[in-house]
C-alpha cells in the first residue's frame, strides 16, 4: 500500500474507521461493520483483500474499577480480560516516553492512559 487510500490518506482512513465503528469488541456487529468497511476501502483502492471467515465468541464489556488511595475509578477492561485482584503502588503511564522511562516495575500496578490506551 502506498499510504494513500480512497478519499484521503491513512490518517483519514483511520478517522473514518473510528467513525464507522468506534467500539469494536471481538465478535460484535460493530467489529463486522469495521471489517466490511476495511474490505470495501481496500477494494475501492484497487486491491483484492481476501476475507477468511472464522467463528468468535461475542464479548460483552463488563464493569471494572481501579481503587487508588481509597478512591475508586471506573475503567474499561480489555476484551476477554480475566478477573484479577492485585495490590501494589500504581504507576500512571500516558505516553511512549513515560513507558520507556519506567524500566522494571516489580510490585507496581501499571495503568495505561492517553496515547498508550
Amino acid at each position: 500500500m502506498t499510504g494513500e487510500m480512497v478519499g484521503g490518506g491513512v490518517g483519514q482512513f483511520l478517522e473514518d474507521l473510528v467513525r464507522v465503528a468506534p467500539r469494536r469488541p471481538p465478535g460484535s456487529a460493530a467489529n463486522r461493520a469495521a471489517t466490511s468497511y476495511v474490505t470495501r476501502t481496500l477494494r475501492a483502492a484497487g486491491m483484492d483483500p481476501q476475507e477468511l471467515p472464522f467463528r468468535s465468541r461475542a464479548w460483552t464489556p463488563g464493569r471494572a474499577h481501579l481503587a487508588i488511595d481509597g478512591t475508586t475509578h471506573a475503567i474499561e477492561p480489555p476484551p476477554f480480560c480475566r478477573t484479577a485482584s492485585v495490590t501494589g503502588s500504581a504507576v500512571l503511564l500516558g505516553s511512549t516516553a513515560e513507558l520507556e522511562g519506567v524500566g522494571s516495575a516489580p510490585g507496581r500496578v501499571i495503568v495505561l492512559s492517553g496515547e498508550l490506551a
